[in-house]
């Protein structure tokens, strides 16, 4: 009698396959990709009580994003912290702890509007953290905020000047706090 071949070809069963096809996925992932977060300047200076932009913060992955989502989330201890949302979909906007989640590029664009209003002067800082949906995680990244104080107008109390003649009239001044560089004026009335 002649013996017979046959070919038997194992195939995972579909219920099964899904969590080995996610756990290969993310082992390419963690093998050849790495998410950055990139920071420039890494201190910015702002004025007490005004929204100033604070740019240069954006996150980068290397090797192909198509179809992922990030998370980013930025924590501030003291000042306000909000973002366009654009395409992205963004929690607590307006609140000291802001999450951006969307794709890389949407998330990059709500991070080139973010803005932060700090109300008392002081040094503040902005922790950035990110994530992709592999569960890659950026090393934190922080940015030092320094907050000026409003201006301050130094005057004499009084001061004694003659009719029709010009008087210098000393002790007059305007500063602000911190090393901000900016131009002030004085508009006497």
């Amino acid at each position: 009698m002649a013996a017979s071949r046959s070919s038997f070809r194992a195939r995972p069963a579909d219920a099964l396959s899904a969590p080995l096809r996610r756990r290969t996925r993310g082992l390419r992932h963690a093998i050849g990709q790495a998410v950055s977060i990139h920071v420039q300047p890494a201190a910015k200076t702002i004025g007490v009580g005004r929204a100033a932009a604070i740019s240069g913060i954006s996150v980068s992955e290397s090797g192909d994003t198509t179809g992922e989502t990030f998370t980013v989330t930025l924590a501030d201890a003291n000042g306000l912290l909000t973002v366009a949302p654009g395409s992205a979909t963004v929690t607590n906007n307006g609140g000291t702890s802001v999450t951006i989640t969307g794709s890389l590029s949407a998330v990059n664009a709500g991070l080139g509007s973010l803005s932060d209003t700090d109300g008392s002067a002081g040094t503040d800082s902005i922790t950035i953290s990110a994530v992709d949906d592999s569960g890659i995680s950026a090393v934190p990244a922080k940015t030092a905020i320094t907050v000026n104080g409003p201006p301050v107008i130094a005057a004499p109390t009084a001061a004694t000047v003659g009719v029709a003649k010009s008087t210098a009239i000393a002790g007059v001044g305007l500063s602000e706090s911190g090393a901000r560089q900016a131009n002030m004026g004085i508009a006497l009335g």
